[in-house]
């Protein structure tokens, strides 16, 4: 499912900074049919903070502000509730529910995450976890206390948000996994040979091909690609001074299909080698 799914999604959630339970179960119903694969649940989670950052008021209305944590917290509830799953936690029983508030207090104090805060926290949450039972909780309260460091100073708010946005993915990487991703989606009656046709175009043959592809990789979002000048064919050597790719998002990786097809690759490379090496020796 598209970004642009989520990002109405979020943005009709938001509209009334409120999420009963019609919009709850929308919510779920979405992640659920959009089944998206481990490597988008941060960004996906990441974008429910950026489109809720553009709620917040500009007149210090502290009703609101607080009103669009709850909905982006029920928005990041939904989420890990259909999409993730809790570790395995040994022992829980040096949890201490007021020194995570503490640090908590004393990360969202000024509106941003230093770099030691976040080894910090993530020492925290690694060593003294909290019980599966208090998950929900430890997250909801990382929301609530954002709440209370709320100003009248729209920019301030936005780092707030930024700040909890952090502790949570803490928390995610932590002491969540992904569910087991499972690729459902299956080609609609329309999509199939019959109704291309066999003697379609090899432009229809490929379209339909791409339409299939829901496991694609989304230009500026899972890669940046720097084209820098053309050239023609037939010209000799490199005219690009930089690489093709700026950036290319490595999470991607770790979906099952390009998984199994990095596993396959030196197979595909010895088969292309034994081919060459036996059509060399025919030729000789």
């Amino acid at each position: 499912m598209a970004d642009w799914v989520f990002t109405k999604l979020y943005k009709d959630v938001f509209a009334d900074l409120t999420v009963d339970a019609t919009e709850a179960k929308e919510l779920h119903d979405k992640f659920e049919a959009a089944n998206p694969p481990p490597d988008k649940l941060v960004s996906l989670r990441a974008m429910a903070f950026r489109i809720g950052s553009e709620f917040l008021s500009t007149d210090g209305n502290k009703d609101t502000d607080v009103a669009v944590l709850r909905a982006i917290n029920a928005v990041v509830h939904a989420l890990e509730k259909t999409c993730m799953l809790p570790k395995p936690i040994k022992d829980d029983s040096a949890f201490n529910d007021e020194a995570l508030e503490d640090l908590y207090r004393q990360i969202l104090t000024d509106g941003s995450v230093d770099q030691e805060e976040s080894k910090e926290l993530l020492t925290f949450f690694q060593s003294t976890p909290p019980p599966v039972s208090k998950l929900v909780s430890t997250r909801a309260n990382a929301f609530r206390i954002g709440s209370e460091m709320l100003t009248e100073d729209k920019a301030h708010n936005v780092g707030i948000l930024r700040a909890i946005n952090v502790i949570v993915h803490t928390l995610e990487i932590t002491l969540f996994k992904p569910k087991v991703y499972v690729c459902k989606v299956e080609p609609p009656p329309t999509m199939n040979v019959s109704k291309i046709g066999v003697n379609a175009s090899i432009e229809k043959a490929v379209q339909h091909i791409w339409d299939l592809d829901v496991n694609r990789l989304t230009p500026g979002v899972d890669y940046v690609i720097d084209v820098q000048q053309g050239k023609k064919p037939y010209w000799k050597g490199d005219n690009a001074a930089d690489p093709l790719f700026v950036r290319v998002n490595e999470r991607v990786f770790r979906r099952p299909t390009y998984v199994s097809f990095l596993s396959l690759s030196p197979i595909l490379f010895l088969f292309c080698f034994s081919c060459l090496f036996i059509d060399s020796c025919i030729a000789f």
